[in-house]
């Protein structure tokens, strides 16, 4: 039996990839997978339109080793779109239990020939498309009391890296984003390049454990009381995880 046993999983980006590895990891750990790509171009903004079959090819190959998997290829960038994903998931599997978002692209340049274009496109897809995945999910997940999602950051948001302005600012974008859903709801944020400095990590969390304890009391309790308790029993803090891919 697989963790995700039961679990209807919608993963954007996985027609290649990071997606494509979480949609192949999720199906064999038991998720029903529905898995969207536009198929467009990482860094070719010429070439947008992509290959709408590149989805369709990895829930083949999630079918063909025994799972299942449906395919979808509209856009994380279009609220309506996401939206269909959800109830494609709803329909297609009978529910939604969680997100895994790491759609993206790349336009990189150094700033001072960086376009407008270049620059709205990447916050589009990441940060705005982070906005539209977990805003358009959030309510059902509430109504079921069950849920999850997974955001990407990146080093080169917490930390930095030449000519990446427009992802840096997205993805430090997410970051926040992350945080903030995790202090209200619970959720995780993965950055897939995990090379903050020795110590680093454990001074950030006792940060977020400092931001607990007074969102606890700011709720009418104390830092013993159920909200805290409440994260403590499920092992989530309202705090940015880090993992290594």
């Amino acid at each position: 039996m697989g963790v995700l046993d039961g679990k209807v999983i919608l993963i954007t980006g996985g027609g290649n990839g990071i997606g494509k590895e979480c949609a192949l990891l999720a199906a064999k750990e038991g998720a029903k997978v529905l898995v969207n790509d536009l198929g467009g171009a990482l860094t070719d903004a010429g070439d947008a339109s992509g290959d709408a079959g590149l989805a369709e090819q990895v829930a083949q190959e999630i079918r063909a080793a025994g799972g299942e998997a449906a395919s979808n290829s509209e856009s994380v960038t279009d609220m309506t779109a996401v939206q269909g994903m959800v109830e494609q998931a709803k329909d297609t599997f009978g529910g939604l239990h969680g997100i895994i978002n790491p759609a993206g692209i790349l336009r990189d340049g150094m700033f001072h020939k960086m376009s407008e274009d270049d620059w709205r496109s990447v916050i589009d897809v990441h940060l705005h498309g982070s906005f539209n995945v977990t805003r358009a999910a959030i309510e059902h997940f509430r109504e079921q009391e069950e849920g999850s999602f997974v955001l990407f950051t990146s080093t080169s948001g917490l930390i930095g890296n030449i000519g990446q302005a427009n992802y840096a600012a997205a993805k430090m974008g997410i970051a926040g984003l992350s945080r903030i859903i995790a202090m209200d709801y619970r959720a995780l944020c993965l950055d897939p390049h995990d090379r903050l400095h020795p110590g680093q990590g454990r001074g950030w969390r006792r940060t977020r454990r400092a931001d607990a304890h007074r969102h606890a009391r700011r709720s009418g309790g104390t830092a013993g009381g159920d909200a805290l308790r409440g994260w403590r029993q499920t092992g989530f803090w309202p705090d940015l995880q880090c993992t290594r891919q």
